[in-house]
């Protein structure tokens, strides 16, 4: 029989997450690929609370202060463009009022330190890139479209991302750690960079996975370009998984890290929340009463 794919072997640690679980994830945007389904499914997630993060520097700051719990202050805010700008943050918390933007970094902040505190948080990290953007010799998260004369670019070494990781994690403190590189092609650095840099982030991972019994890799980036290898699982900027490869591998997830019971509860969450999305075109009508009578039920009887 002629085999037109190439099937990765995935890890087996099934119950380490379940609706008990605190998750936290941190990294690109393949995480919040990942994460938005886990949060849609119910699950306890608290998805990139600094926002969207590629390199493993950046990462591991954001490790440090959600351990550390402190507060951002108005002295790290910087002002650009009309808005206020944190460099540990993306966009997404910029804002015109300072006041406004240190409320929203330090609420999420607060939620991520909490989260953190749990005996039996895990953390989900994903690495995009190799390369890192510094100011004044301090990595930043996002450049906020400052002037690129600002900011140097380096690749780190594999050591550097060995060393990385090994700090992220640790202050994390974790019940365990989930790694994982994203499969996201970064195009704009070109082909052989790209690779270059995704071979770094997978040697180093590969050490740190080797050296601890509470860390593992889950295979997204293998299960992508050589299990899926098809453009036709791509988006149409032929970098970006497409929604069905997204499904594949979330499939692949939790197959991983997910008992029986609980990949049954969350197929049942996948229910209530088609049910909670329906918007019927006649609201006031028998039907739809009735609808969300038995959604509510659903509701109750799943505890959510």
């Amino acid at each position: 029989m002629i085999r037109l794919s190439t099937p990765v072997d995935i890890p087996r640690m099934q119950g380490l997450v379940s609706y008990d679980t605190p998750l936290l994830l941190l990294g690109s945007c393949f995480t919040e690929n990942i994460g938005s389904r886990l949060s849609d499914l119910f699950f306890k997630a608290d998805i990139n609370p600094f926002g969207e993060t590629y390199n493993p520097l950046s990462i591991m700051r954001i490790a440090q202060r959600i351990r550390s719990g402190e507060p951002f202050v108005a002295d790290e805010l910087v002002e650009y463009g009309g808005l206020w700008h944190s460099m540990m943050h993306h966009g997404i918390f910029s804002g015109t009022e300072r006041n406004a933007v240190l409320d929203g970094i330090n609420t999420r902040l607060e939620a991520a330190h909490q989260e953190l505190m749990a005996d039996n948080c895990v953390a989900v990290l994903t690495l995009g890139t190799a390369y890192v953007y510094e100011c004044d010799g301090d990595v930043v998260n996002n450049c906020h479209k400052m002037p690129s004369s600002l900011f140097t670019r380096r690749r780190m070494s594999v050591e550097q991302t060995i060393d990385v990781l090994e700090s992220a994690i640790g202050a994390l403190g974790c019940r365990h750690t989930i790694l994982t590189v994203s499969p996201v092609r970064h195009l704009r650095d070109g082909a052989h960079d790209n690779n270059i840099s995704k071979g770094t982030l997978l040697l180093a991972v590969d050490d740190v996975v080797s050296r601890h019994d509470d860390v593992s890799y889950f295979p997204a980036y293998e299960v992508l370009l050589d299990e899926l290898r098809d453009y036709r699982f791509y988006a149409d900027d032929l970098a970006h998984p497409s929604a069905v490869a997204q499904d594949i591998i979330f499939g692949k997830f939790s197959e991983s890290y997910m008992d029986a019971s609980t990949r049954s509860r969350m197929e049942l969450c996948g229910q209530l929340r088609e049910r909670l999305n329906h918007r019927f075109l006649h609201p006031d009508s028998d039907q739809a009463r009735e609808f969300r009578k038995k959604t509510e039920e659903m509701k109750k009887e799943l505890g959510i």
